[in-house]
């Protein structure tokens, strides 16, 4: 029987070697989730979003049932950390579907026209924390992230290694949610040379705080990502200025400071595989939604960067281990090496154990 140091290596080997495009003994299996796992031992989300040290043990117990996985995005709960990603408030929210109350981003204008002139004139810095403080009511800005260098090494201890413990806010996002999208749309059509000077201000602010981030923690990989960033919501010409131009910037950085970058694709980036072509070989890891073909993807990016599976949160939540296995099982024998197995975006608060587990057998192999 292997040590948990045995364990950790061969684990971090395996995620090495796919990244890098090389042959593996097997696919690694690297899981992205959140709420799931506080249903599966039953533990109520609101304690699982308002206690680090107990969402992380609740990830831990859950994580070593779901068979030989070799890594892990987020190793404590990440869902209240969106208020300060996005700059926009929380609604709680009951429904039948979930035992306890859920979080949920409220679509409510809280970031006004003349906030833009304040980070202008006087830094985003300076904005950041008055809104965080006297907007959001968030007193303690960013202990939540703190305490994830503490649960990665909790992990690591345990033979499996931690992904992306740094997570890349992204400027885009700052405003179209605490804007609203539909009020920055009009924004970007009415006002857009004061748009790109406001988002240029952020990202002057985020590339510099993300950077020291990197280097104090020294992550596996970063989460990169927008969750309104897809070219769904804009013209190419808006896409390239205020997505694509700094997606280049961030990426570039985390390479640069050593870190694999992990691309978390929200939503349909078809139209723009090629974009992520401009990155070096072996050095991303493209984990798309469900909405994307992954035989598209790879015959784009499978040359250049590990692709992670987007097994769909349907699937997982209301298909049979028997399918979710079959499905994946085609794409490990299709994708060959540079894949990864996961789920599309995350697996959802409400998908069966089982399948999760079915998930990962196709890729151990048992």
């Amino acid at each position: 029987m292997k040590s948990n140091k045995e364990a950790y290596d061969q684990h971090l080997r395996r995620m090495e070697k796919a990244i890098s495009l090389e042959k593996t003994d097997r696919i690694p299996v690297l899981i992205t989730t959140d709420s799931f796992w506080a249903n599966h031992i039953d533990v109520k989300l609101s304690e699982f979003y308002d206690n680090d040290e107990l969402s992380n043990q609740t990830i831990l117990d859950s994580f070593k049932e779901m068979g030989d996985v070799d890594a892990i995005d987020f190793c404590s709960s990440y869902s209240p950390e969106l208020r300060l990603r996005q700059l926009s408030s929380v609604k709680l929210h009951k429904h039948k579907l979930f035992k306890d109350k859920s979080c949920h981003i409220n679509e409510k204008k809280l970031i006004t026209e003349d906030d833009y002139d304040t980070i202008l004139n006087k830094g985003f810095e300076y904005f950041f924390t008055d809104y965080v403080q006297n907007r959001l009511n968030i007193n303690e800005i960013f202990k939540q992230p703190e305490y994830f260098s503490t649960a990665q090494q909790k992990f690591k201890k345990e033979g499996y290694v931690a992904c992306s413990t740094v997570f890349s806010s992204f400027e885009v996002d700052y405003l179209s949610a605490g804007r609203t999208l539909e009020n920055f749309s009009r924004d970007l059509h009415k006002i857009p040379d004061k748009v790109y000077a406001v988002l240029d201000v952020i990202h002057e602010y985020h590339i510099k705080s993300l950077r020291q981030q990197i280097r104090n923690t020294k992550p596996f990989s970063v989460c990169v990502g927008a969750a309104r960033g897809a070219s769904q919501f804009y013209s190419k010409k808006h896409w390239d200025r205020i997505v694509g131009k700094y997606y280049k910037a961030i990426a570039d950085m985390v390479i640069e400071e050593g870190s694999i970058v992990q691309w978390h694709i929200d939503g349909d980036y078809e139209r723009d595989l090629d974009f992520f072509r401009n990155f070096p070989k072996g050095k991303c890891i493209f984990a798309p939604a469900s909405i994307m073909d992954l035989y598209k993807i790879k015959e784009v990016l499978g040359d250049v960067m590990a692709i992670q599976c987007n097994t769909p949160p349907a699937l997982l939540t209301l298909g049979t281990p028997d399918e979710v296995y079959d499905y994946c099982s085609n794409l490990v024998e299709d994708m060959g090496s540079g894949f990864i197995m996961g789920a599309g975006c995350c697996v959802p608060y409400n998908a069966n154990a089982e399948n999760v587990q079915a998930m990962v057998a196709a890729a151990t192999g048992r």
